[in-house]
């Protein structure tokens, strides 16, 4: 004979209460952890490779290229006059400066203000001279071939 006692289990399961307790993203990151992931089983398939953004169709990427090449060419020139502020001050606090190679530095400065003071992110002419000028040697626009 068996003494074991049959407790009624009048309450709800824990899953129901869990889906009482948790909504939307917390309740999935829960399943996720109670889950087992297996690594080969039902793993999904990866591409070997990510392919690279020019094998995207053009006509997608073609009318954010201008505006992408404008904002390039903004913080270039706004990374050129703090790295030729910081050079000014640097040379600066040397106690005997030279002063023919600041003068140099500050005349760089200088013009890279006056574009950016008249800098229009619409003209492209400008904004493929300050690639030219400020961006790195192979940029696709400017140089019309790809890196």
């Amino acid at each position: 004979m068996d003494d074991t006692v049959a407790i009624a289990d009048d309450g709800p399961s824990e899953a129901d209460l869990l889906d009482c307790a948790l909504d939307g993203p917390d309740r999935d990151r829960v399943a996720l952890e109670v889950l087992p992931l297996d690594q080969d089983q039902d793993a999904p398939s990866r591409p070997a490779a990510i392919p690279p953004v020019e094998d995207y169709e053009a006509r997608y990427w073609d009318p954010l290229n201008a505006s992408l090449d404008a904002e390039l060419a903004l913080a270039l020139l706004h990374r050129t006059i703090a790295d030729l502020t910081t050079s000014l001050d640097e040379g600066l606090a040397l106690a005997a400066p030279d002063v023919r190679r600041l003068e140099g530095i500050r005349g760089e400065r200088d013009a890279a203000c006056k574009l950016l003071a008249d800098f229009d992110p619409m003209s492209a002419t400008e904004v493929a001279q300050i690639l030219a000028r400020y961006g790195p040697p192979a940029h696709p626009t400017v140089s019309g071939a790809a890196a």
